[in-house]
């Protein structure tokens, strides 16, 4: 097929550039060869943004599971601590040992309630963040 173009001057620079880099004997050549890149260009782009949507799915999925896994242990330990409590209250012999919590927290509570403040101070940023581009 045969087609009469009106390009200007920066456009066929470029198409003399790629004929003269590539070694071609014709502007049709090179024109071919600059579509054909584009198109390889495209196929590759396309092919990457879905390789990273199946990526950041799979990742999302483990993510809520390792969320919903945290909640767990939370509740867990949470149920085992307090059953500690009132078994070293119920018995008489270990409740001299007792400590109330009231008094003073262990380093590791401390800790804990501290990792626990942060993680939702950053969720609450990345979630303020997210918003925000949004808009």
């Amino acid at each position: 097929m045969k087609k009469i173009f009106n390009l200007p001057e920066h456009d066929i620079a470029i198409i003399q550039r790629v004929k003269q880099e590539k070694g071609y004997h014709s502007e049709v050549q090179a024109l071919v060869h600059i579509l054909e890149t584009y198109q390889d260009d495209r196929e590759k782009e396309k092919l990457e943004r879905d390789i990273y949507a199946q990526v950041n799915k799979e990742l999302r999925e483990v993510f809520s599971s390792l969320v919903i896994g945290n909640r767990q242990i939370e509740k867990n330990t949470n149920a085992l601590v307090d059953y500690i409590n009132s078994y070293m209250i119920l018995k008489p012999e270990k409740s001299l040992k007792c400590i109330p919590a009231s008094l003073t927290k262990s380093e590791f509570i401390k800790k804990s309630e501290e990792v626990h403040r942060s993680r939702i101070a950053e969720r609450s940023r990345k979630r303020k963040y997210l918003a925000s581009k949004r808009r």
